[in-house]
């Protein structure tokens, strides 16, 4: 799925729909497990630095905004 597609999901996301934020999950879930394999952190596993993106995501869900891509607002929001 591409940037436009995930995009598509966030209003979803933002109103609490489970669904939606499965598939952002499943969509996602690779690239940022890539991602944090570039850190070599003490304190957090790849696999738990993406739950806690994830965990971050369904928190502030009500943050996200509509007009900046996903991946990026997910990255951004992240602490290292």
């Amino acid at each position: 799925m591409n940037n436009q597609e995930i995009s598509f999901l966030v209003p979803s996301i933002k109103q609490g729909e489970l669904s939606s934020f499965v598939g952002i999950y499943k969509m996602c879930y690779a690239k940022f497990f890539g991602f944090s394999k570039k850190f070599h952190s003490l304190i957090l596993q790849p696999s738990d630095f993406v739950q806690q993106i994830f965990l971050k995501l369904w928190d502030e869900k009500d943050q996200l905004r509509e007009g900046i891509l996903l991946d990026k607002q997910l990255m951004l929001s992240v602490e290292i």
